[in-house]
This record gives structure tokens, sequence and C-alpha cells, in this order.
């Protein structure tokens, strides 16, 4: 996409009316070919599965203990460990969920670098998936189905389409109501002449005050048998353009206290609204803030070491459990473990964290976002920081 974006570019470079013509073609196909594709996919019932059949016939794995859910994603938000290379001390923001009775969970990371594709393997618990990430994350997931199957209602909130794409939207309320396809030619070719196609391209037809509203109303509005999910822009990762700004982590620091305000307002909400509820605070990766900014496929891969990692995948996470849960202590690595602790917590199976709980590896494109290195049950594998843990302060134990 991003290659077809550049070639239309130059050629307008050279001559504006074949762009405008090729453009044109280009918005006219896509626009007939998704409404075929959305038109068919939405027509189609949406039958169990045979994994979710399976899940479903084991008896123990009834959820028993009703609580309200909330998944709240943080763009880029990393672990403390990572803050501190920065040079950044966030500790008064851990002090603060820690004093609201939030257990953080250090060190944690995830299996995928980008958004899309480390929150569908959240929702879909599962680390090698036959579907595009968006297809997951409009609502046809594993995990979300488990919870659909035991009567909750589930709500996705996002601050644009660009979650959804063009497949079926299963979620039983959602915002933006919406997909990609509907954005229309003029985001597209802003993007195009702007001289860069911006990540956050789709975000500029959606007000952030909208969705921050929207997101109040839910928080502060408490409904029986819900799982809730909501994914928010802040404090968000560098710009993508393959160069660090000067003042790149100055940005990315005010953004962060940005982040944490609107954290402390969600958690305010929650907490005095909903406090028997299993409140989850997460990230989907890093900022990317090391080296380059962005992917290091071209580096020297000695030179890669585990800062440049966590820069990319780390991921913090947090979890509110109400005092009448008393959590099982598993070891959470990934923010892939949340839906299987959760699950091990509020069934009668208590095994259930260790059958459902995914390898901890790297399932995306770590040959280009971390140059080939990978990392293992928390342990890098190549490298110039080889053999050696990701993160020194962790709340996991490393296997022998």
């Amino acid at each position: 996409l991003i290659l077809s974006f550049i070639i239309l570019y130059l050629i307008y470079s050279f001559n504006k009316k074949v762009a405008y013509t090729v453009i044109f073609f280009f918005l006219a196909t896509g626009i007939i070919v998704n409404y075929i594709n959305y038109n068919s996919n939405n027509t189609k019932e949406v039958s169990k599965s045979d994994r979710l059949i399976n899940f479903l016939s084991n008896k123990k794995n009834k959820i028993i203990k009703k609580k309200n859910i909330y998944f709240l994603v943080y763009e880029s938000y990393p672990n403390l460990e990572t803050l501190e290379f920065y040079g950044f001390d966030n500790s008064n923001q851990i002090n603060f969920l820690e004093k609201n009775g939030f257990k953080v969970y250090h060190g944690s990371y995830s299996v995928g670098g980008l958004s899309i594709a480390s929150t569908s393997r959240l929702l879909e618990i599962k680390g090698k998936t036959s579907q595009h990430g968006r297809y997951y994350l409009s609502g046809n997931a594993f995990g979300l189905e488990i919870f659909k199957a035991n009567g909750y209602k589930t709500i996705g909130l996002f601050k644009s389409p660009h979650f959804f794409g063009s497949y079926p939207i299963t979620w039983d309320e959602y915002y933006p109501e919406g997909d990609v396809t509907k954005i229309g030619g003029k985001t597209l070719t802003k993007g195009i002449f702007e001289g860069e196609f911006r990540f956050d391209i789709f975000d500029d037809n959606y007000e952030y005050k909208e969705y921050l509203k929207l997101k109040k109303n839910y928080l502060s509005s408490k409904k029986e048998d819900t799982l809730f999910y909501t994914h928010n822009s802040y404090p968000g990762h560098s710009q993508n353009s393959g160069k660090c700004r000067k003042n790149e982590k100055e940005i990315y620091f005010t953004k962060l206290k940005k982040a944490n305000k609107e954290m402390r307002n969600d958690i305010s909400n929650l907490i005095n609204n909903d406090p028997d509820s299993i409140i989850v605070i997460l990230s989907d990766h890093g900022p990317y803030l090391t080296k380059n900014c962005r992917e290091l496929r071209k580096y020297d891969i000695n030179t890669i070491d585990k800062y440049d990692i966590q820069d990319r995948y780390g991921a913090f996470l947090s979890i509110y459990w109400p005092k009448s849960i008393v959590p099982i202590d598993h070891d959470l690595e990934i923010i892939q473990d949340i839906f299987p602790t959760i699950l091990a917590n509020i069934t009668n199976n208590k095994n259930l964290f260790d059958e459902l709980k995914i390898e901890r590896t790297f399932f995306d494109r770590f040959k280009n976002k971390v140059g080939g290195v990978n990392v293992y049950n928390g342990i890098i594998k190549d490298g110039k920081d080889d053999g050696k843990p990701l993160f020194e302060k962790r709340s996991y134990k490393l296997k022998n």
C-alpha cells in the first residue's frame, strides 16, 4: 500500500493529470471491490468455531464468577525499566496504580511489535493466526467468543475504524460505526500529497474529544455482564519516518504525561463506578525511540541490544483484581496472557492458564522490526545481548 502511494506521488511530481486519473481509477476500483467483499462477508452467519465448541464442552470452563471486565489499551506505553532508560521517571504513575489496588506486572512484552499484530493475538489468544489481525479486532476473536457464549455483552471503543478494515464487525456494540474503506479518497489523497503517508492519517476524520467523551460515559455507567475493550491514542509512537527528530524523546514525554492524566481519569471513573470489576491497563507495544525510531532490518544484528527490543516489543501491563477474587499467582510474561489468567480466575478450571497460554516468542515480522533478534521465554536470542533477559526488572520467573 505504501509503495503504491510512493509511486503515485512520483507520478504527481511529473504530471498531475495522469496522477489524478490513476488515483480516481485506484479509488473507484477499491470502492467496488470492498463493497462486494463487505456485503458478501456480512451476509455470512458467524458460527461457532471447533475451538470454541471444544472449550465450551468442558463444564469446568464455564464462567462462574461473573465480573465486568475492562481492557484499556494505551498506545505505545512502555515498562518502567524502559522509561528509566529513556531518562523519564514514571514512578509516580506506578505508585498511583498500586495505591488504587492495581498489580503492576513488570517486564511484560508482546509477541507482536505493532498495534494490530499485538492486540489481535491478545483477543484471539493465539500466536500463529490464520486471518488478518483486523478480522479479530472486528470482534471475531476466540477470547471474545468465550465471553459471549457465557452471556456477556462485548463493547469495542476505538479512536477510528483503522482497526476494523472491511471485515464483518461482531462486537455487540462498537464505535465508530464504519470501516476503513468508508473514509474515502479525500483522506487518502491528503496522505499522498502531504509527501508522506502518516500512520495516523485515518484518525483525521474523528475527533479525539468525542472518543474521550464516549469512553467516560462507558466507564461511568455500570452495565452487568459486560466486556469493554478500548484502544486510545496516547502516548503514541514515533512518526515512522525512519529518522528520529532531534526532540523525539521530549515530544514523547509530553504525550506520556497526557496519557498518564487520561489513565488516572479512566481509573478514577471505574473505581468509583464499578469497584467489583476486573480492570486491565495495558499497552500494545513500545514507542520506537531508539536508533532510527523505526525498523532495524538494515542494522548489524550485533548492534541491536535489549533496549532496542524493549523499545519495540515491550508492553505495559497492570491488573486490578476486585476484593471478591483472590487471583492465582500466574507468571504473566506477555500481554497475550491476560485472557488465560482472567479465565482461570473466574472458572473452576485452575489449569486454564497453562492450557490457553501461547508461546513466548515473536510471531510477526521481527526480522524487520528488530533485525532478526527474537525472544524466547524472556531470554534474548541473537543480537548484542544474546542469552540475557529482556528485562532485569520483571514480575515473572525465567525458565531454567
